[in-house]
This record gives C-alpha cells, structure tokens and sequence, in this order.
C-alpha cells in the first residue's frame, strides 16, 4: 500500500545520505524540517513510523522465505522426490485432462492455449510462452538405447495369464520434413506360462513418437498374421511408462488387450 511504498522511499533516502556522510570527513546526518526550532531534529529512521517498519521487515522476510522455498523447489526437480511430483502430475492430467483433446497440446503458462500436436517440436513456436518448443517437450522419452520393462494384464483378444513384457528402443530417425514425429523401431519380448512352461516371443515393431502427448505408437508387422501393436504414454518423470498392447482392426475400432506399467531400466 502506499505505507510500505512510503517505507520504501524512506530507506532510499537513507542510503543516499550514508553514501554522502561517507564522502565528506564531517558530516552531521541528522535533518531539520521546516517549521521546527533548531533545537528539534528528527533523524532519517524518524520518517516512517514504527507500524511502517515493521511492515517493511515482514516484506524482507517473506521475500526470503519465497526465495527459500524457490530454491527447494527447484533442488526437488532433480531429484528423486521430484520425479515422484512429476508422476502425481502426470496422473491427475490424464483422470482431469488439460482442456485439450487427445491431438493437441496445452501450451500452459498464464495463458493457457491449445495447439495441435501437428505444431510441437517442428522448430517454430506457437505457444505465447514457447513451450511447444521447449526442451522438456522436446526431449524423446524412447531414446534410443533404453530399455523399458513391466507386466502386462491381459483382459480381452487372447486368454493369457499375466506376462512380463520388455521393450527396447533399438533406433530412432527424426526426418526434416516431419520434425514432430519420430520414428522408431522397438524390439519387444514378452514371457508368459502355459501349461507349467514359460513361453517367450520376440518380434520387433515399427512406429513413431509424439511430442506433443509424450506416445508411442507401435504398429504390428505386416505378414505375421498379428495384429497387436502397442501404445505406451511416458509420464513426465522421465523412467515410467503405462502401455497397452493393442489389437488393430481393419474394419473395426482398436482394443486393448493387455496393459500395464513399464519401468525404465
């Protein structure tokens, strides 16, 4: 209010008037105001009030707090409770949604804005806070490399018990002229019983990844007679994944077949 602002022009003064007394070999420091005897003098601390100061000190400590607060927020980022913060994130996100349909992207910010996912990481931003082009959203959660594996419940196309199943991300190609896809190739391996035996089956899929939804969609090869591929959505803490294994129809809706939760290994 204008107290504090008051406060404020009252501490300025006082750190013009040091650095004068400092320059000067004498110096008096102390103010006269008119209308007053010379005998009455009122020191620079004098000007504002003691509800005022005080004021001004709750200002400083809150803003230390803040600044505090700030600074364990951002060390929790890199570390693992942020990642656990991140995942809760993620979580409500898909219960609450964003505002946006499953083909746009939620910009954010103090404005929030919706923009196809068509427009994420193609090296122009349209986001007033270009987070469309961020390195956060643009960072490939199935890099290449890595190596992601859980268990998948099986409920619909194939009765099968509970199976673990292990994705690696064998390649990933990024093509100029289509710069919010990527495309990649997954080696899958999936284990499960069957009469007393563990029965394992490897095959490898090709598909891309979203930047915008942070998805990857894995279709089954052409030929093989199956056609179940898979769809994994990477949630914001960088090392979990939940995925489906997703039976494609030609004149028919895609079904889930199984799902889980993947780890990054």
């Amino acid at each position: 209010g204008s107290s504090v602002r008051s406060a404020m022009r009252s501490l300025l003064l006082l750190a013009v008037l040091v650095v004068a007394c400092q320059a000067q070999d004498k110096c008096d420091c102390k103010w006269t105001p008119s209308g007053t005897g010379k005998d009455t003098y009122l020191s620079l601390y004098g000007l504002a009030s003691s509800r005022m100061d005080a004021q001004v000190i709750r200002i400083f400590q809150m803003q230390r707090w803040v600044d505090r607060l700030r600074d364990r927020l951002d060390n929790a980022a890199t570390e693992e409770c942020g990642c656990h913060a991140r995942a809760v994130e993620s979580k409500i996100l898909d219960l609450e949604g964003n505002g946006c349909n499953e083909r746009e992207f939620q910009c954010g910010g103090n404005r929030p804005r919706c923009v196809s996912n068509l427009l994420v990481c193609d090296g122009d931003a349209e986001c007033p806070n270009g987070a469309d082009e961020s390195d956060k959203v643009c960072d490939v959660a199935a890099a290449s490399g890595t190596t992601w594996s859980g268990r998948m419940q099986w409920k619909a196309c194939k009765l099968r018990n509970d199976q673990v199943f292990r994705m690696t991300i064998v390649g990933n190609r990024r093509k100029n002229y289509f710069k919010p896809r990527v495309w990649v190739t997954a080696a899958i391996t999936t284990e499960f019983q069957k009469d007393g035996q563990t029965i394992a089956r490897s095959h490898v899929l090709d598909g891309f990844y979203v930047y915008g939804n942070r998805r990857l969609i894995l279709f089954p090869k052409a030929g093989t007679g199956d056609n179940i591929g898979a769809v994994c959505n990477f949630l914001g803490d960088g090392k979990h994944a939940g995925c489906s294994m997703v039976l494609l129809g030609v004149n028919a809706d895609p079904t889930v077949c199984a799902s889980g939760r993947l780890m990054k290994q």
